[in-house]
């Protein structure tokens, strides 16, 4: 490509004056909300960007392709495909991509290093880092448990869970992506750990986490802060992006996300499930877009 990612995002973003990157995600059957995504598709100020998630367009794919042609192209137009290793991902499946779009996520697996590679000839890619799913932490208690149970003492399988996590981080780097995707609530100080484990309890997302004892849980965060940060570490002084949702009614707290210490300036900021619910999407992505200017 004849520009890199991080280039095109900085030029963006001065030219702009935002960091953020739009989600397209219209619930199945939603007639409101395929009005909204077709409305949102069609801004080009305020913005650096689109990110249409593939899973909310499987047999709606005229309606992907519709919204792909109203985007700005000199925007970035990233699908969150999530590609897969090896079989799943073809020659023919990234051509398809690239006619309409410059940026593909990449799921994470034994060995990304191929499919990250047929990717980059034609697209900017974007690897799993950091992610404030539920499932994250249940992975991470599941190993604990494990090596627990293999008569490691605590340190030693904290270290061990943090090292190998911190591996496949590496191994999307030394593939080539140009973006990590760091959840916006996957660094909570332990000040917040409170409220925190409170909205875990009540989440219906995260049932297989209800069981967990209170102390277990503060110990899951406190593994996930330090892999974040750690992650963090790693990138520092490096022109790799991040790929941040999770702010507004998904909880994402400036002030926390920030305090990890993560350069503001690399990150794209992921709006749209707000902006799909608010009564005007547009005035909503303004008002977010000064709130996030407001930390940089």
């Amino acid at each position: 490509m004849s520009q890199d990612m991080y280039d095109k995002f900085q030029e963006l973003r001065e030219q702009k004056g935002s960091s953020m990157i739009v989600g397209l995600d219209p619930r199945v059957g939603n007639e409101a909300d395929e009005r909204t995504v077709r409305e949102l598709a069609k801004i080009s100020d305020g913005i650096i960007g689109f990110k249409p998630n593939g899973k909310f367009y499987f047999g709606r794919e005229e309606l992907l392709l519709e919204l792909a042609q109203s985007m700005d192209p000199s925007l970035i137009r990233m699908l969150d495909a999530k590609l897969s290793d090896g079989i799943n991902t073809n020659r023919a499946e990234i051509e398809a991509i690239t006619k309409y779009f410059d940026s593909v996520t990449i799921r994470a697996g034994a060995d990304s290093a191929p499919t990250i590679a047929l990717a980059k000839n034609k697209l900017y890619t974007v690897g799993m880092g950091v992610m404030s799913f539920p499932a994250e932490l249940l992975e991470m208690h599941t190993n604990y448990k494990i090596m627990k149970g293999n008569d490691f003492d605590d340190d030693t399988a904290r270290n061990l869970i943090h090292e190998l996590r911190l591996d496949s981080v590496k191994a999307l780097l030394e593939g080539g992506v140009d973006a990590l995707v760091m959840g916006g609530t996957a660094y909570i100080p332990e000040e917040r750990f409170g409220p925190a484990i409170t909205k875990l309890r009540t989440n219906p997302e995260a049932v297989s986490l209800q069981n967990i004892p209170e102390g277990e849980l503060e110990t899951l965060l406190l593994m996930r802060n330090r892999l974040f940060k750690g992650v963090v570490e790693l990138t520092a002084n490096t022109r790799l992006l991040y790929l941040t949702p999770g702010f507004g009614r998904q909880g994402g707290n400036f002030d926390s996300f920030f305090g990890s210490g993560i350069d503001g300036k690399r990150v794209l900021f992921n709006a749209g499930s707000d902006a799909m619910k608010s009564e005007d999407p547009r005035k909503y992505l303004r008002e977010m877009n000064a709130k996030i200017n407001s930390y940089l």
